[in-house]
Parts: structure tokens; C-alpha cells; sequence
């Protein structure tokens, strides 16, 4: 039997995460979602597997998003990251496109765009 996607959110803001997540649930009902405040809870496991995608950003309210991220793909490399953030600075573009992420979306860009970032990643 085939696994749903899942896919893990980490974001620190309570109503942006809340949103992504019921967007996501609603536009992706074959796959599970779900969600953690930060970094240290988004690295813990996930019932028996890894996600499939992590979307998260590069600052978070307890740990650098771009360390976890490089921690991420160290202990799981076929984990796609998406980072969604309000930082458009090249210098955390250019670190996290060093660290492997599979894309990069600025959180004024419409929710659709993070949404078709995540349908590609499942691909």
C-alpha cells in the first residue's frame, strides 16, 4: 500500500500556519499535513516515516532556518524543502539554495504560489 505525501509545515506565526495548512488540506486532500511552531519540534519524527516536503522558513523563533534546513538533508536527502519567506535577500537565497532546497517562495507572493511549489515537489 502507498503511503499518502506527507508534507511537515514549520512556521512560527500561529495564524499564517494555520492558514497554509488548511489551504494545503483543502487543495491536496490525498496527502497529510502537518504542522510544527519550530525548528525543534519539526525535527522530531513523524509517526514511522519522514515528510516528503517540509516547507519552512529561514528565520525561525528558536533556531536558524537554514541550519535546519541543512540539517534536514543531511538526515534526510530525499526530503524536497521549500523555504516560504518574507526574506527576498539574495545572501538567504543564494545559502539555501546551497543547502538543497527544491524552492523558494516569498510569503506577497499569492498563497497559489507556495501551493503549486508543493504540487511540484510531489511530482
Amino acid at each position: 500500500m502507498h503511503d499518502k505525501p506527507l508534507i511537515l509545515i514549520i512556521e512560527s506565526h500561529a495564524r499564517l500556519r494555520s492558514e497554509l495548512v488548511r489551504r494545503l488540506r483543502e487543495s491536496l486532500p490525498e496527502a497529510v499535513v502537518v504542522e510544527a511552531r519550530d525548528g525543534e519540534a519539526g525535527v522530531r519524527p513523524h509517526g514511522r516515516r519522514s515528510p516528503d516536503v517540509v516547507v519552512t522558513d529561514v528565520i525561525l523563533s528558536n533556531a536558524g532556518g537554514l541550519d535546519l534546513i541543512a540539517e534536514i538533508r543531511r538526515a534526510q536527502p530525499l526530503v524536497k524543502v521549500i523555504v516560504y519567506s518574507l526574506h527576498d535577500d539574495s545572501q538567504f537565497r543564494d545559502r539555501a539554495r546551497q543547502a538543497g532546497v527544491f524552492a523558494y517562495v516569498l510569503k506577497e507572493q499569492p498563497l497559489e504560489d507556495i501551493i503549486g511549489a508543493v504540487n511540484a515537489a510531489l511530482a
